[in-house]
C-alpha cells in the first residue's frame, strides 16, 4: 500500500493499481490532513503520522484506527515512525517517543512513552533509524543526536560534532550515518 501513497499538507494520496489518484482525508476519518509520516509494516498497514495523531489504516480499521495522548503517546503532533527489525513500531512525537506495545498494554495504553525521565535529552524526536546491532538512533530537535541501546541512552551533542540531526541512513555495511545541518541553516 505505502508504495502507492504520499502524504501531502492536504491528507493522503493513492495510486490505484490502475493508476487512478485516490484522495484522502477529514472525511474519510483523518483528523488531521498534515501528513508528516508515512509507514507500511510486516503486515501491511499503513501508518500515518500527522500533526493532530497518529492513523492506522488496513482492512480491519474502517473508518481508521486514530492514537492520541489517551492511548500512551506523548504528543500528537507525530514527527517519525519507524519499524524495527524485531517488529516494534516506534513513533517520534513533539514531545518525546513512543513504541507500541498492544501485546501488553499498560493501563490500556497502546503505547509506552519515553520522556527526560526515561533519559531521552530532548522533547522532539526526528528522524529515526536502526543500526545493525538493533540499537535505535534519534534526531532530536537541537540537542543532536541519541541512541537508544538495550542499557539506556546514549547522547551525542554540539561538543561531539552532532548540534542538529536532521536525519539518518545506513550504509550497505550496517554502518549509521547522520545528516547535519548547521545551527542557522
Amino acid at each position: 500500500m505505502l508504495f502507492r501513497s504520499i502524504g501531502t499538507p492536504n491528507g493522503l494520496l493513492r495510486r490505484d493499481p490502475d493508476g487512478a489518484i485516490q484522495g484522502y482525508g477529514a472525511v474519510d476519518g483523518l483528523r488531521e490532513e498534515y501528513i508528516m509520516a508515512l509507514l507500511e509494516d510486516h503486515e501491511g498497514r499503513l501508518w500515518i503520522g500527522t500533526r493532530a495523531g497518529l492513523v492506522r489504516m488496513d482492512v480491519a480499521s474502517v473508518p481508521p484506527r486514530v492514537y492520541s495522548a489517551k492511548d500512551g503517546l506523548p504528543s500528537r503532533r507525530i514527527e517519525s515512525l519507524l519499524e524495527t527489525s524485531d517488529g516494534k513500531l516506534w513513533v517520534g512525537t513533539a514531545e518525546g517517543l513512543a513504541l507500541r506495545t498492544p501485546a501488553a498494554p499498560e493501563g490500556g495504553r497502546e503505547f509506552q512513552a519515553f520522556s527526560a525521565a526515561q533519559g531521552l535529552n530532548a522533547k522532539a524526536v526526528g528522524a529515526m533509524a536502526e543500526d545493525r546491532d538493533g540499537n535505535l538512533w534519534m534526531a532530536t530537535f537541537g540537542s543532536g543526536a541519541m541512541k537508544m541501546a538495550r542499557n539506556g541512552f546514549t547522547t551525542y551533542t554540539e561538543a561531539d560534532g552532532a548540534p542538529f540531526v536532521q536525519s539518518f541512513a545506513m550504509s550497505r555495511k550496517g554502518e549509521e550515518c547522520a545528516l547535519f545541518r548547521e545551527k542557522d541553516g
